[in-house]
């Protein structure tokens, strides 16, 4: 359950999404109060990891990424590559 409320946090959705979702793989009772707690447990978090200290001096770090969106059946998913 918590993984899938990370990844629609990590996907940008909605408190009602999330709740749609979770309902889903069979949790029923989670309430949109539930959600947005877990959400700002992980803002928490998420900001904390931005805030620490680098162990070691980096000169540089290159993230690249690309998105395609293609077609499964009848919807559209995107797909996403990442480079480093």
């Amino acid at each position: 359950m918590i993984n899938a409320i990370v990844e629609s946090y990590i996907q940008g959705s909605s408190t009602r999404k999330v709740q749609t979702i979770v309902s889903h793989i069979g949790l029923d009772q989670l309430s949109l109060s539930s959600v947005s707690r877990i959400s700002e447990e992980l803002d928490e978090k998420v900001e904390e990891f931005l805030k620490r200290p680098t162990e070691h001096p980096t000169s540089y770090v290159l993230i690249d990424a690309t998105y395609f969106k293609v077609r499964d059946g009848v919807q559209y998913i995107s797909k996403a590559f990442f480079y480093a």
